[in-house]
């Protein structure tokens, strides 16, 4: 129960990390930036302590077009817009919040890592990895058709015109 609860945090984020998840991904503003001193990177702007994957940045345009790379707590940019608009996967500690298919990826990376330390298994817990594995691959497929239009593709048969 103990390796479990240490475990958690570090399951959730990396699980967080791995997909770009509908449910965790907000828009942020990050605000006015702060100089570097770097000539390709000139400007850094502070994230939310929240904030574990940075996905895309812009300058309020909305086309994700500006240059930039994470470092620690900052995204560092190579332009200085007035604000920098981020879009982020954020940190979720509430479990009622997480999407079904989350949930199953979470605790079969928990499984993954509590085989070797509890069975000291090694196949067991290569078996228990390529469960994760599926499992981050079935929710993230899921999450990531959310948004869609159920029309927006056509069918085979449509296609075809049969």
């Amino acid at each position: 129960e103990e390796l479990c609860a240490r475990l958690y945090p570090a399951a959730v984020r990396a699980v967080l990390e791995a997909k770009p998840w509908t449910w965790a991904t907000k828009r942020e503003s990050l605000g006015a930036p702060a100089a570097t001193g770097l000539p390709d990177f000139p400007s850094k702007y502070a994230l939310p302590s929240t904030v574990v994957r940075v996905l895309s940045c812009d300058d309020g345009g909305g086309t994700g077009d500006v240059e930039w790379r994470r470092e620690g707590g900052y995204v560092l940019a190579e332009s200085s817009p007035a604000t920098l608009y981020a879009k982020v996967i954020t940190l979720e500690e509430d479990p009622m919040k997480f999407s079904p298919g989350f949930v199953r990826a979470v605790a079969a990376r928990l499984a993954a890592d509590l085989a070797g330390p509890l069975t000291e298994n090694a196949k067991l817990a290569e078996r228990f990895e390529l469960r994760y594995r599926v499992e981050l691959s079935e929710a993230g497929a899921l999450d990531g058709a959310q948004g869609r239009s159920e029309g927006s593709r056509p069918s085979i048969c449509a296609a075809r015109r049969w």
